[in-house]
């Protein structure tokens, strides 16, 4: 072979043009447009993508480590520095979350993301919050004595820790700056993030326990202090994870993340902040759902659009870098067919990784159920490790960078995102945004359409909505014990109360007064004050917000579960399911392929199908239904074939049983009409509302 072998001029180059044409002849009569896909961020996804496809995308020429940092933020990426494995210990107990977390870093995990309890987040003692809000959501933390038991024998140093504080990050800093100096350490050498993100506490909870003035005067002390005291912990989170979890969309996610961001980068570059300063200590936190190639777009667009962001507030190219800590989303999970959701996280923690994350939670399979026990962490906590060390992620830089595809995603998602966002801005910024309810009403307005598309089985969740395992045993709930929590944890943190320097803690407490926010909270933790005690130190004058409407956080599996549960209390109520008569007429040749259909259609319910080989005449077929017991019956067969079949086996059943529920598998709509009137009830095909028809079913059959 000639060493000067010049594969472009040897190879003619094939133009899109040609691509088209061939790709018509083999859709028999179809349109090209037939291959386009809309989703639900509006853009649409063309069949195929080639270089004219990213000739506007100014990010595409910079490489990783050059702003934008659509590429990432660093020239080797992984190869330098690999994400953080921060897989969540959701435990509310101190010791059972010590016992976890000891036990899987043992086992490769190298970060920690430890969610907060309500109680917690509301700056309450458990004494003071409600039963049931102690535990719920995650770790109670109230007291020096926890923060020891809970981080005992963990070197944070060499495990990052990631905290969502809610609507302030004082108190919990201090907790752990305390605990710090109890071991002659400080938090200097911590990496990670514990921040306040008062703006999704609002969209999640319709209401502050603080004014938003006092939620940002303590977020900016909080920043000054972690500059000086610890440089290597974020402080201010701008979270999309909220919006997710109720089904809105990548663009939506971006837009109000920034909103978010924008809105704290204002107020507290009021408070004296520079914009550098202000960047140095935010990060940005999505949840990754299942369009595979959108997730990875979506964590690459939002630093395009930071990085517009920052040149608007005169930031310098190092204050464009951004943090992006990601979770798998619990909006697609399903507690039907729960194993499945092993396969959702892996093509989602597959996503973060090519996106660039910075650290990631797997949710375990069991999440939608309850707790995880030790396997379904241990499986989701491997995932992780084998992207590192098995898929070897980690020893490659940006391996999606280039892809016309995702590089063409990653500009039309950065864009349209930057058409929300400007929305955002003209209605005065994220916080009055929320107060009106545009972003809920946008986020509620997507979630419509995948309600409807799964409905309509345009969106499948398998094992769900199509594809259900009728045979599968429930996987046993680990639900935390509420009663039980509200009163050990509510002795514990009175106890340590008793035990604290009465003294010490009012003089600490008095420099919170004075303006010295986290000193203060620091020193009255060592004398032993509690969380809600420096929670009221802060906020003297209460001045909580309410009155805004909460996202609604939700699965989209949801609908098709509370079916499958009715089903199954009848079953346990009657001894068996409700039974459809399947009247399959003619040879399986005829009737099979409807049969199968109708049967994958009744089974997402729970129902049991009475199946049958074929019937030749009508009248056997009546006689079958009639002898089944069974309170609905289902025709099978052809379009050509019902004319002949339909009103005389609809006519016989309805004469000899009024109230059988008779369905026909097909819309044959020259004859529809027709067949109403013989007796047909309902008709299901490809087009049909399965969750509608359903539910219409369970009515009939008396499930309900």
């Amino acid at each position: 072979m000639s060493e000067n072998l010049n594969l472009r001029e040897t190879f003619a180059a094939n133009t899109r043009e040609q691509w088209e044409e061939a790709a018509l002849s083999l859709l028999k009569g179809k349109s090209f447009e037939s291959l386009v896909r809309k989703t639900y961020e509006g853009i649409e996804i063309q069949p195929i993508y080639m270089k004219e496809n990213v000739k506007d995308a100014l990010h595409v020429p910079a490489l990783p480590g050059q702003a934008p940092y659509v590429r990432g933020e660093r020239a080797l990426q992984y190869v330098s520095r690999p994400w953080k494995i921060a897989q969540e210990i959701p435990y509310g107990d101190p010791k059972e979350f010590n016992e976890a977390l000891v036990y899987d870093i043992s086992r490769g995990q190298d970060g920690v993301t430890v969610p907060l309890d309500r109680a917690t987040l509301a700056g309450l003692d458990p004494g003071d919050a409600k039963n049931g809000e102690v535990g719920d959501g995650g770790l109670s933390l109230a007291c020096l004595e926890d923060v020891t038991t809970a981080f005992n024998g963990v070197d944070l140093e060499k495990t990052a820790l990631y905290v969502n504080a809610g609507p302030s990050g004082i108190a919990v800093t201090a907790l752990l700056a305390a605990w710090a100096k109890t071991k002659g350490t400080s938090l200097a050498g911590v990496r990670g993030c514990v921040y306040a993100d008062p703006l999704e506490y609002l969209a999640v909870h319709g209401g502050l326990p603080l004014s938003l003035d006092d939620a940002y005067d303590e977020m900016a002390a909080l920043v000054k202090w972690a500059k000086h005291n610890a440089p290597g912990l974020r402080t201010i989170g701008a979270g999309a994870c909220a919006f997710n979890h109720s089904g809105g969309s990548a663009v939506q996610d971006i837009a109000f993340a920034v909103a978010t961001a924008v809105e704290y980068m204002a107020a507290l570059r009021e408070r004296g902040l520079a914009a550098d300063d202000i960047a140095a200590g935010l990060s940005f936190r999505f949840s990754l759902g299942g369009d595979f190639f959108m997730e990875i777009a979506k964590l690459r667009a939002v630093r395009l659009v930071w990085a517009g962001v920052i040149g608007a507030f005169g930031g310098s190219d190092e204050a464009k870098k951004v943090c992006v800590n990601v979770r798998t989303s619990r909006f697609n999970k399903t507690v039907t067919d729960p194993c499945v959701n092993l396969l959702r996280v892996t093509t989602e923690a597959f996503s973060g990784v090519l996106g660039g994350c910075d650290s990631m939670h797997v949710a375990p399979f069991d999440e939608p159920i309850g707790l995880p026990d030790e396997f379904s962490r241990r499986v989701a906590r491997n995932l992780q490790i084998m992207l590192k060390e098995e898929w070897n992620l980690n020893k490659i830089v940006d391996p999606s960078g280039g892809s016309w595809y995702v590089e063409a995603l990653t500009d039309q998602l950065a864009k349209k995102a930057w058409e929300l966002f400007r929305e955002i801005e003209k209605r005065g910024g994220m916080y009055r945004a929320l107060r009106e309810g545009f972003p809920q009403e946008a986020v509620a307005g997507v979630a419509g359409e995948r309600a409807k598309a799964v409905a309509m089985r345009r969106d499948v969740y398998v094992g769900t909505n199509q594809y259900p395992n009728l045979k599968e045993q429930p996987v046993k709930a680990k639900l935390p014990d509420f009663d039980e929590m509200y009163r050990s944890r509510s002795g514990q943190v009175r106890k340590a109360a008793a035990d604290a320097d009465g003294a010490k803690v009012k003089e600490a407490l008095a420099m919170i007064d004075a303006g010295k926010m986290v000193e203060g909270a620091v020193a009255a933790v060592e004398a032993g004050a509690t969380l809600g005690e420096i929670s009221r130190a802060l906020r003297p004058k209460g001045g909580a917000v309410n009155g805004v409407r909460p996202l609604n956080i939700h699965r989209g599996a949801a609908l098709f579960e509370g079916l499958r549960a009715k089903t199954d209390r009848f079953k346990r109520k009657t001894g068996g399911a409700p039974k459809i008569f399947m009247a399959n007429m003619g040879p399986p040749a005829r009737h099979k392929a409807r049969a199968d259909f109708s049967n994958g259609f009744f089974s997402v319910g729970g129902f049991e199908t009475l199946g049958s080989n074929g019937f030749e005449t009508p009248d056997e077929a009546a006689a079958a239904a009639l002898g089944s017991g069974a309170g609905a019956m289902v025709i099978c067969s052809t379009d050509a074939a019902y004319p002949d079949i339909v009103p005389e086996l609809a006519g016989k059943v309805k004469k000899a049983k009024p109230d059988m529920f008779i369905i026909l598998a097909g819309y044959p709509a020259d004859h529809v009409e027709a067949f109403k009137d013989a007796g047909v009830d309902e008709f299901i095909h490809v087009k049909a509302n399965l969750y509608e028809t359903l539910v219409n079913l369970q009515k009939k059959l008396g499930v309900e």
